[in-house]
């Protein structure tokens, strides 16, 4: 078994751009969290030329210990919350979180979300992690939908946003500039938080499909939140906010040095309580 899995894990080698092999490792670590019941251990090096390298045992001694965890396997429960409670077994190394500066999209986005989460109140894991599953933090990628920049803003909701914000000097052309992008998205993101509780699992969701479908999605009984998100009709939404989630644990694991549950992240949803305002308007 430990052979079979150091030749998966060393497979796992992201030969793409910077940005994308970021993304990729972000969210190929989260799944090896997804999937600690195989495995008690992670190790992992980057190359000269940026590819990530994992195995479940050191292949050489240029491989380090990025996570342990202290499960036994015939603990675990092949179900889906035991799976996501696992997050709480591992400890993270703290060397794990310098490999975020391989990538210079990475740096030279950090500030302004970090400027931006603390304007907004936002939780910085997460603004990274939506940034990093809409972009990689690539500033000047076009989505063949249109959607543009770092945080994957449209247009029309980049016009609608810096209406509601009060940003009267807004152009289109400025939305690949990433200060503006930033701005905008992290205004977007705050007001679906503020329409759907704080939920991240909900407002992420509705970053991705619109606030519409998620109040149609929660009006239905009272479920677990990993229920809830199982059960998102999009298989791209629902993709989008399992990465989204299981890289805002990755990165508060990396930003941190410990251990973070994404169990806690998925907390119930349900029906808006009566008397609850929301805002129609957001697109």
């Amino acid at each position: 078994m430990a052979m079979q899995l150091t030749l998966i894990f060393n497979s796992m080698k992201y030969c793409l751009s910077q940005s994308a092999r970021l993304r990729q490792f972000a969210f190929g670590i989260s799944i090896l969290l997804f999937q600690s019941s195989l495995f008690a251990q992670v190790w992992a090096f980057i190359d000269e030329q940026g590819t990530a390298h994992f195995a479940s045992t050191p292949i050489n001694d240029q491989y380090q210990l990025f996570a342990t965890s202290s499960v036994p396997v015939a603990q675990i429960s092949s179900s889906l919350e035991s799976n996501l409670s696992l997050s709480n077994e591992f400890q993270l190394q703290n060397r794990s979180a310098k490999w975020l500066q391989s990538s210079p999209d990475y740096t030279a986005s950090k500030i302004y979300l970090q400027e931006a989460a603390n304007k907004h109140g936002i939780s910085f894991e997460l603004l990274q992690a939506i940034s990093a599953t809409e972009s990689g933090f690539k500033k000047n990628v076009v989505s063949p939908k249109g959607a543009v920049g770092l945080m994957q803003v449209m247009p029309a909701t980049a016009k609608w946003t810096a209406k509601k914000i009060g940003m009267t000097d807004y152009n289109p052309s400025q939305l690949s500039d990433p200060t503006v992008n930033i701005a905008l998205g992290t205004s977007y993101l705050q007001l679906v938080l503020n329409d759907f509780e704080g939920h991240p699992a909900m407002a992420s969701a509705a970053y991705n499909a619109g606030p519409g479908n998620v109040r149609k999605w929660r009006d239905g009984p009272d479920l677990e939140g990993a229920v809830w998100v199982e059960n998102i009709p999009f298989y791209e939404t629902r993709d989008y906010v399992k990465k989204v989630l299981s890289n805002t644990v990755v990165y508060a694991g990396l930003m941190s040095g410990q251990a973070q549950s994404l169990k806690a992240k998925l907390t119930p949803v349900g029906p808006l309580r009566v008397g609850t305002p929301i805002d129609t308007s957001l697109p």
